[in-house]
């Protein structure tokens, strides 16, 4: 039986980070070539990208950290039960027989209620994994308190006693709960899996020792165009600049190497800073591959072990050299042209660079455009085939 619908749930229906932008990139690529695609969420925005050509189901309600009451937004975390008689009256119009449910972000709106729901109505369920929340109470794998990669099994007792939340023990206490329930709801041998990268899935695989019904390694689709430019930077950090993403290592590299220009394209950091960075706040999609351009070097030195890395992605085929940190997913992207150092040891990263510091200097920048899409959807269409008649 050939896939007719499918449904993508995710928590946003806006571009709110990028889980949400590959759950509505794949829908719209869907609905391109012919697809009956529905794109459910909780939380709405006029701003969304969804094409007209899908069907858009909301709750239109607020994430839970942004409820006006918190207690009541800390229920709706462990189940919200609005998304149980929304979904529900969603799947009485389709049939389990040739329908696909494709899940992506649901831990900020939608609650593991979703699996629980597909599960009960016997839908064949595929979930991209964009993080570790899955199985991770903080869904980082990171102790946010001694700013490293964590190790431990979650949930273990050594988990349980460590205090890595973001916030306070308290917070850590209330997320074991909700990962209590989300195992509860969540079975590994009903859902489908897709994994953004082969270092994700071996976490999973090595860490979790999680049994799959079935999964996919499948990188995110991508696509943006790029021109040569004049090399106006040395360095460029693309990202959120929070401590868990490496930019204290990125700013501390810029206050050692006086004689190179550093790019910050993200949030705008606090303070001021040397006369050699320039931070340029928040920049649309295309902007961020115009700075791409215009600089020689991709630096993601990020602290926790993020599962794959679009920029290094995009970095590598606009002909940047990067440099990334080690256990992350960005270091199966990159080849012996870049440079992977140990995570977190600025030491190693200064050594290492000054060691290459002509090859960055050496760039040529690729002319055009590149797209991932059509192969994105082919392999994902073939996995959505498979998944339906197993």
């Amino acid at each position: 039986m050939p896939v007719k619908n499918i449904i993508v749930i995710n928590d946003f229906d806006y571009t709110q980070g990028g889980a949400s932008k590959v759950a509505i990139d794949t829908a719209n690529l869907l609905a391109e070539k012919g697809f009956n695609c529905v794109f459910f969420s909780v939380v709405h925005s006029e701003t969304s990208s969804l094409a007209t050509s899908v069907k858009k189901v909301t709750l239109n309600q607020k994430e839970f950290l942004k409820s006006n009451n918190k207690i009541v937004g800390a229920l709706k975390g462990l189940r919200n039960y609005d998304v149980e008689q929304k979904l529900n009256e969603l799947l009485d119009g389709f049939s389990n027989v040739d329908t696909i449910v494709h899940v992506h972000g649901w831990t900020k709106a939608c609650s593991s209620v979703v699996f629980r729901v597909l599960k009960k109505r016997k839908f064949k369920t595929v979930l991209t994994l964009h993080d570790y929340f899955a199985y991770c109470p903080n869904g980082g794998m990171y102790n946010f308190n001694t700013r490293k990669a964590c190790n431990l099994k979650p949930c273990s007792l050594q988990c349980i006693a460590t205090n890595c939340d973001s916030r306070n023990y308290f917070f850590k206490v209330y997320r074991l709960v909700r990962q209590f329930v989300y195992r509860c709801d969540m079975d590994s041998h009903y859902i489908n899996y897709i994994f953004v990268s082969e270092f994700l899935k071996n976490k999973f695989y090595h860490n979790f020792k999680i049994e799959y019904k079935s999964y996919k390694v499948l990188t995110n689709p991508c696509s943006f165009s790029c021109s040569k430019k004049d090399k106006v930077y040395d360095f460029v950090y693309v990202g959120r600049t929070d401590k868990e993403k490496g930019i204290d290592l990125y700013v501390k590299l810029a206050k050692t190497l006086l004689q190179y220009k550093f790019l910050i394209v993200g949030n705008q950091l606090p303070g001021s800073l040397q006369q050699n960075v320039v931070a340029t706040g928040w920049v649309s999609e295309d902007d961020v591959e115009e700075y791409l351009s215009m600089s020689r070097c991709l630096v993601l030195p990020s602290l926790w072990p993020e599962t794959y890395g679009l920029n290094v992605f995009k970095a590598k085929k606009m002909g940047l050299q990067c440099i990334v940190s080690s256990n992350t997913g960005a270091a199966d992207i990159v080849d012996n042209n870049d440079i992977v150092f140990e995570q977190g040891n600025f030491e190693d990263l200064l050594e290492k660079v000054k060691c290459d510091s002509e090859s960055y200097m050496q760039v040529d920048i690729t002319d055009g455009f590149y797209s991932n899409h059509d192969d994105y959807i082919e392999k994902l269409t073939s996995f959505y085939d498979e998944v339906l008649n197993t």
